[in-house]
């Protein structure tokens, strides 16, 4: 009885050791003191080898060693956590960045294939911007996302497939950075207005309007170049520019839809520079002039805001009883008989 109650009463203080030992690691952790964490997690295990796996506390231990950039007790510590563990997945990854941190690109390698093929892209990215290129190359390969694909295409100075980013998406961060990359390579007039489209549409109107101005100077893509160009102005809010703009094209494209749609512009450009009377006839010709062929309910809807601002409801409400005896689109016939009952 009395050695029952001793042997106890050890396990006992024992477990109290090993609790405060822990108690100080986690408290060092959030202080940010990576020594006297290492040094009481190193205790804790020394007190009690089987708690401290069980509690996974080899993670921990790895973390630490990560902050302090101790990379080889990282990787040993990371290496401890079983392949039946919930953490096992970023155990192998934290391990494969230390292996990449201490250029053992054998085992990096390897850990990588230990990585299952659903794990983050981004955690793999992570670890790629950190490697070298052989390694990175082989990440980036397996992985679909255009992140992904812009990083190999810059590791292997790919233009082509630069180019191909961004003619897929404009809108994004990937079109952005690809097409500043491409920029200074373009190869022709399409490349050119490819880019600018991609400054465009990230507001960077300046560098869009000087790509459209070169590619304008090919007869091939003259007339779209032009346009867009119109549109940077528009954008801006430079409406006498674009007006001018559009007004060249009127002249040069006449019979083209680039006519046709340049007159719709200009028609708006009044309208966003307040001089109502030159957008009303702005607007009355181009309805007059291509009825349903061109954006006549549109143009029809501004028209009707234009009378609106200038206080003529009559012409406002004649103008709606007109388009309202025509064939129009669901929404825009509600819109109508909205404005009209107001």
């Amino acid at each position: 009885m009395r050695m029952y109650l001793v042997s106890t009463l050890l396990v006992a203080l024992f477990s109290t050791v090993f609790e405060s030992s822990i108690d100080r690691a986690f408290t060092a952790a959030k202080m940010n003191d990576w020594p006297g964490a290492a040094a009481a997690l190193d205790e804790a295990f020394t007190q009690d080898p089987q708690t401290f796996d069980a509690n996974n506390l080899h993670y921990l231990r790895g973390r630490i060693a990560e902050n302090q950039n101790e990379w080889l007790r990282a990787r040993e510590e990371f290496n401890k956590i079983p392949a039946d563990n919930p953490l096992y997945s970023l155990a192998v990854w934290h391990a494969l960045r230390a292996s990449v941190q201490i250029h053992d690109e054998a085992s990096a390698a390897q850990l990588l294939g230990a990585l299952p093929r659903e794990f983050p892209a981004e955690l793999k990215m992570r670890i790629a911007r950190e490697a070298g290129q052989p390694l990175a190359v082989k990440i980036y390969e397996d992985l679909s996302t255009r992140e992904a694909r812009l990083e190999q295409a810059k590791l292997q100075n790919d233009i082509r497939s630069m180019r191909d980013l961004l003619r897929e998406n404009k809108d994004d961060d990937v079109a952005l950075e690809a097409a500043r990359l491409f920029a200074p390579r373009v190869l022709t007039s399409l490349d050119e207005i490819d880019v600018a489209q991609v400054f465009a549409a990230h507001r960077q109107f300046e560098q869009a309007r000087l790509l459209y101005e070169k590619a304008a100077a090919d007869p091939a893509h003259a007339a779209d170049a032009r346009y867009e160009t119109g549109r940077v102005y528009f954008q801006l809010q430079d409406y006498r520019s674009a007006i001018d703009v559009y007004r060249a094209i009127v002249k040069d494209f006449e019979g083209t839809d680039w006519q046709k749609d340049a007159e719709y512009q200009i028609a708006l450009s009044y309208w966003r520079m307040a001089d109502y009377h030159n957008s009303e006839t702005a607007f009355l010709d181009y309805i007059r002039k291509y009825g349903p062929a061109g954006n006549k309910e549109a143009a029809i809807r501004n028209l009707v805001d234009v009378y609106r601002v200038l206080g003529e409801n009559r012409k406002g409400v004649e103008t709606i009883d007109r388009a309202l005896m025509t064939r129009l689109s669901p929404v825009t016939r509600q819109v109508f008989l909205f404005t009209k009952a107001k």
